[in-house]
């Protein structure tokens, strides 16, 4: 029987269903538990000691599976049946057995609370009065009222056989409860009934009922008497909550057990009660709301409490009341009184002497009488009705006494003088009152709404019912109640916000943070840090932790400003610092290296300026340049040249290609709100761009132009001046996009010099015809219309590598042997861009280890203009040769110092 004291020893049980019925039967002090049958020191074959038979015959006999167990022999009539004597004779208690079946017949069983043995039982002859918990052969179980008339049944069910087993059958109170193990341990429950026919009794087994006695062998009887335990109620006795705000109180529980139904009782004042968890409980009135009544079990009811949720009204303190009542009871606990209404219509005579035989919780009760302000108040919050109490002037008029319980003869109340309390006694009298209307009011009644007395006749006059009390300073009613003070304060502290984190593509944003408590989730956001707009409000139903919101229809290769912000359930909200996230989408999938923004007013020309590396970006936006919104705001991004070029190109042109300036290119943006853009302008819009002048080495500088990317192609923009002073370019632009400065080589000359040192061209017929011609090395340039013609007979023999270059015309080599070579580059070259010198640099590149192709376009004899991953391929196979670092193929300073000084 260790199984019925799980609790007490911490045993795990695992069948939820054992659970239930040891709630119910099984939570006890253990005043006698003992093995009383296993039959194992028993003669085989005779009856064993301490027992009776009441019909047929019994005897230990062995089996496969015991070494000695009990079976019936024989019966007579149609059952056989053993009382065993030991078995005390108690109120509740439990049988256990293990039961092994070797035939298909059989009605075997136990009765608890047995008593004589009854007569004519439906011809069930020998079986004794009481609760019969029954295992047939056919798979079948039952439990039976057995009376003098017959068999009761209180459950059947059905349960497949299988042998050996264990059965328990419990009495506790007025329920019966059926259980079975395969094991011993681990225990399901079969049922539980409600009968109150029998109380006590002693214990019988039997066999038979109606088949013949087959090959049972009964082992391992256990008996175990239940005694109640007094219910305690534990768990916290304050708690701090939020108006509005559901507060799970999950820690109440009642411990101990008992062997009827356990009532509760639940109350507050400022707020409303409800349990997610009520099964096995019985209501009086509703479930939720600020009282509560139930019963059932203590398992369930633990159950129950453990989802108990409070809610407040109102900022205060409220205090829980629970206390194990029934309905319509009040314990008051700064007395440890029960109040309690009841319904009996008659005159103050007739409660006075009906309410000393009202009992509850072990005393018997009284006219309530009410000594203090603050037991006259709580017992008015809760008693639902008005009735008498037990005060009285009914032997000296204006001498008001208590005529009941401990303050019996107690004078509080005396009418002289306008009527006043005596000494320090109480009394709350309605206005007026006692008047002795008609001169006989000599008792009083108690107005359970206002907590108010008034005087009435003693006789003669009827209530519905009166308040009966229970409990003096010696003799307390037995009740578990407790009290938890839950105070409601306003809140006044926001959220928290941390761990704020973007993902951002081209249109769409994914923004997320968290905070310390519930709240909702909102997004503030625009081009600037004035956030143009926000977000709905979300998370609100239910408030949360981690908050997501998204952002869409964004403009792409833009910068936003964003805020989060948060509030809680009593409207505190949070907002966190300016934030920001670039969207994705920007020409050649760069990212921008700055950004500047401005907000300006349409209705005053502004300026809007970014320097990035040796070039300056401004727009210069007149006086009402658009009609379409009263304020816009510009955004200038500063975009890498080479992956943005080498996405969108350069400008197309037959003749001489163009170089884009500078290592910035700059993308310009117009935003109305948060979505759209400024496609267009009512007066033009003038933008500069000044540059350095190691930006245009090589370049004619009056070439230079200002272009801006619109409809996937470069478009001139109109209307430029270059002012070579000041390095600088104004135009005007119809519309923002991204812009770019362009230029091109002189026209007629060469792009760059192949040497400057003091080495000529050895031919006079060449343009740059030297006379001082030092160790017959020629370097010789010719115009178109002689580019191919030979050296003269005059230049030195040792001469054997000739490059020709004319103004537009592509450049020849021939090759005759080896020479002493220098070649001086005037400007940094990098991918993307175009030129003489370009070519020259691939032209070099080919002749000395680092061919770009071995065919088509750069090959050798092959080779172009533009400086394309081919080329910059055999720069980085240059530089990881020559040990220059970085080697990432820009052709710059110190590339062009390595390769000047190679001779």
């Amino acid at each position: 029987m260790k199984k019925l004291v799980f609790r007490l020893l911490g045993i795990n049980i695992t069948s939820l269903s054992t659970l239930f019925v040891f709630a119910l039967f099984a939570l006890p002090v253990l005043t006698y538990a003992s093995t009383i049958y296993n039959f194992s020191s028993d003669t085989l074959g005779s009856q064993p000691a301490n027992t009776t038979v009441t019909g047929g015959a019994f005897a230990v006999a062995s089996s496969t599976t015991f070494s000695n167990a009990l079976r019936a022999t024989s019966k007579t009539g149609e059952v056989a049946g053993i009382i065993f004597d030991s078995f005390a004779s108690t109120t509740d208690y439990s049988v256990t057995w293990k039961e092994e079946y070797s035939s298909a017949t059989g009605h075997d069983g136990f009765i608890l609370r047995a008593q004589s043995t009854g007569t004519n039982l439906a011809s069930h002859e020998s079986a004794r009065l009481g609760y019969l918990f029954q295992v047939y052969e056919t798979n079948s179980v039952y439990i039976w009222s057995v009376t003098s008339s017959g068999f009761t049944s209180l459950y059947s069910g059905s349960l497949a056989k299988a042998g050996p087993r264990y059965y328990k059958a419990t009495v506790v109170g007025n329920q019966q409860g059926f259980d079975y193990s395969n094991d011993g341990t681990t225990w399901t429950h079969i049922a539980t009934t409600t009968d109150s026919t029998y109380t006590s009794g002693l214990t019988q087994y039997t066999a038979g009922y109606g088949a013949a006695v087959g090959t049972d062998y009964v082992d391992d009887i256990t008996y175990t008497s239940l005694v109640p335990t007094p219910l305690t109620l534990v768990g916290t006795s304050s708690l701090s909550t939020r108006p509005s705000t559901a507060l799970p109180i999950t820690d109440l529980q009642i411990e101990g057990n008992a062997t009827t139904s356990t009532p509760v009782k639940l109350l507050v004042s400022n707020g409303s009660l409800s349990m997610s968890t009520t099964t096995g409980l019985t209501f009086t009135g509703s479930q939720t709301g600020s009282t509560l009544y139930f019963s059932g079990s203590i398992t369930n009811i633990n159950n129950a409490l453990a989802s108990l949720v409070y809610t407040p009204t109102s900022v205060g303190t409220d205090t829980l009341e629970v206390s194990l009542v029934n309905s319509g009871e009040v314990f008051f606990p700064d007395n440890g009184h029960i109040y309690k209404f009841i319904t009996s219509t008659g005159t103050w005579n007739n409660a006075l002497a009906a309410a000393p035989n009202q009992t509850a919780y072990g005393v018997s009760g009284y006219l309530a009488t009410i000594t203090s302000s603050a037991e006259n108040a709580f017992i008015s919050e809760r008693l639902t009705a008005d009735g008498w109490i037990g005060a009285s002037d009914s032997i000296t008029e204006g001498d008001w006494k208590w005529k009941a319980g401990p303050e019996s003869g107690v004078s509080f109340w005396t009418s002289s003088g306008g009527g006043h309390a005596v000494g320090e006694y109480y009394a709350n009298w309605n206005s007026g009152e006692p008047n002795d209307s008609g001169s006989n009011e000599d008792c009083a009644q108690y107005y359970s709404g206002s907590g108010r007395w008034n005087d009435l006749p003693c006789s003669g006059v009827n209530l519905t019912g009166y308040v009966a009390e229970f409990g003096t300073s010696n003799s307390l009613p037995t009740v578990a109640a407790k009290n938890v003070t839950i105070v409601t304060a306003a809140d006044v502290t926001p959220p928290v916000i941390t761990n704020i984190s973007t993902s951002t593509a081209s249109t769409t944003s994914t923004i997320t943070w968290t905070t310390d408590e519930l709240a909702s989730s909102i997004v503030s956001y625009g081009p600037t840090s004035s956030y143009s707009t926000s977000t709905h409000v979300v998370d609100i139903s239910p408030f949360v932790l981690s908050h997501t919101v998204a952002l869409s229809n964004l403009i792409a290769c833009s910068s936003y400003h964003f805020a989060v912000v948060s509030s809680d359930d009593s409207s505190n909200t949070a907002t966190s610092s300016d934030q920001t996230f670039m969207t994705t989408g920007c020409a050649g999938s760069s990212t921008p290296s700055q950004v500047t923004t401005s907000s300006i007013n349409v209705s005053s020309s502004a300026t809007t300026t970014l320097a990035q590396a040796s070039s300056t970006f401004g727009v210069i936006t007149p006086n009402n340049f658009t009609s379409t919104s009263s304020s816009v705001v510009i955004q200038i991004h500063a975009l890498a040249a080479t992956t943005t070029l080498d996405t969108l190109g350069v400008p197309p042109n037959s003749q001489t290609p163009y170089n884009g300036v500078g290592s910035t290119v700059f993308d310009v943006k117009a935003f109305i709100n948060e979505t759209t853009l400024l496609d267009s302008f009512d007066a033009p819009v003038t933008i500069t761009y000044t540059y350095s002048d190691e930006d245009i080495v090589g370049l004619d500088e009056s070439t230079l132009w200002l272009y801006h990317y619109h409809d996937s192609v470069w478009s001139r923009l109109d209307t430029c001046f270059v002012d070579t002073a000041a390095n600088s370019i104004t135009c005007t632009t119809p519309s923002f996009s991204v812009f770019a400065l362009f230029g091109q080589g002189p026209g007629g000359l060469p792009s760059f010099q192949i040497s400057t040192q003091t080495y000529g061209c050895a031919d006079p017929k060449a343009i740059n015809y030297q006379s001082n011609v030092l160790n017959n090395q020629a370097i010789c340039l010719y115009d178109s219309s002689n580019q191919n013609q030979v050296l003269s007979q005059g230049q030195s023999s040792t001469v054997t590598q000739t490059i020709a270059f004319a103004s537009n015309a592509s450049s020849t080599v021939s090759t005759t042997g080896s020479m002493a070579e220098t070649y001086i580059f005037p400007r940094d070259l990098k991918k993307g861009m175009t030129g003489d010198d370009v070519k020259a640099l691939q032209v070099y590149l080919n002749m000395h280890g680092n061919v770009l192709t071995q065919t088509g376009p750069g090959s050798v004899g092959n080779e172009t203009n533009l400086f394309g991953s081919l080329t910059q391929k055999a720069v980085i196979n240059f530089q990881k040769a020559h040990n220059i670092t970085p080697a990432i193929g820009y052709f710059g300073p110190i590339t062009r110092g390595v390769v000047a000084g190679l001779k």
